[in-house]
């Protein structure tokens, strides 16, 4: 009887699915685990400018910025580090050279030390979403 179960074509098949059978786990595993990770994590449109340190008493920035956009922000980044902003002051609106209007903006950033007229990257963060809402909104624009 052994040797019948043995040369049995059908419990050969068996046995090899169940062999490979975690094969089909990985994946699932996987993007189980991105999907958590996906609903957790928050992501930003960041906006990456140059900005002119001015020094005084305090350092502020100074950087222009397109006004149809309408200036907002969660958090700003400059040269890679997190600050908190103190102070916004708007100046007057201008046209560049090819009529787009732009806005001289001074920013006061907390506990921050520069060199005076020095250009730094400034990295301004907005609209933060989840992961899986920022996916499904490229999904469904394409």
């Amino acid at each position: 009887m052994k040797e019948y179960l043995k040369y049995n074509q059908c419990t050969y098949l068996q046995k090899d699915n169940k062999k490979y059978a975690f094969c089909y786990l990985i994946p699932l595993f996987i993007i189980f685990f991105l999907l958590i990770y996906s609903l957790k994590k928050d992501a930003y449109n960041v906006q990456e400018m140059n900005a002119e340190v001015a020094c005084l008493e305090d350092c502020s920035l100074t950087f222009y910025y397109p006004v149809t956009s309408g200036f907002y922000y969660d958090f700003i980044k400059i040269n890679e580090k997190k600050y908190e902003i103190e102070d916004v002051i708007f100046g007057n609106m201008i046209l560049d050279s090819s009529n787009i209007g732009v806005q001289k903006i001074t920013l006061k950033a907390k506990e921050y030390k520069g060199k005076q007229g020095e250009f730094v990257k400034l990295q301004i963060y907005k609209n933060k979403e989840k992961l899986i809402k920022k996916i499904i909104k490229i999904i469904k624009e394409r």
